[in-house]
């Protein structure tokens, strides 16, 4: 599994997340020929009990044999900024992209106990 991390930063959609859905395959597929699926995973973390909250995106590109892709520092922020142009969700939480119909899912926890805190 391969994850690189980009900052994380909420972008506001518009009127123009139609055109951008629209076009979002062939520009990922610029980066990323043989992409199928696209995990977009939020991770955040604190230096100490007062410090805020700071966070990151984790992604993860599969390709069509369920291989793990090698995007560049540069190449994930431009995908993360690609999916968060076309896509108005909740980037709090786990998303992934699937290629081939060009949607979005939310990945929720099963049970209560997946959402706890890492140690």
């Amino acid at each position: 599994m391969i994850t690189d991390f980009t900052t994380i930063r909420p972008r506001r959609c518009s009127a123009g997340t139609r055109r951008h859905h629209k076009t979002l395959p062939y520009k990922v597929r610029l980066l990323v020929t043989t992409v199928a699926r696209i995990r977009v995973t939020p991770v955040w973390w604190s230096e100490g009990d007062h410090s805020p909250l700071e966070g990151v995106f984790a992604v993860v590109v599969i390709d069509g044999n369920d291989r793990a892709m090698h995007p560049t520092v540069e190449d994930t922020a431009h995908i993360v900024a690609l999916l968060q142009g076309a896509f108005t969700a909740d980037w709090t939480l786990p998303q992934t992209w699937d290629a081939a119909t060009n949607t979005l899912t939310t990945d929720r926890p099963e049970q209560a106990s997946e959402m706890r805190w890492a140690a």
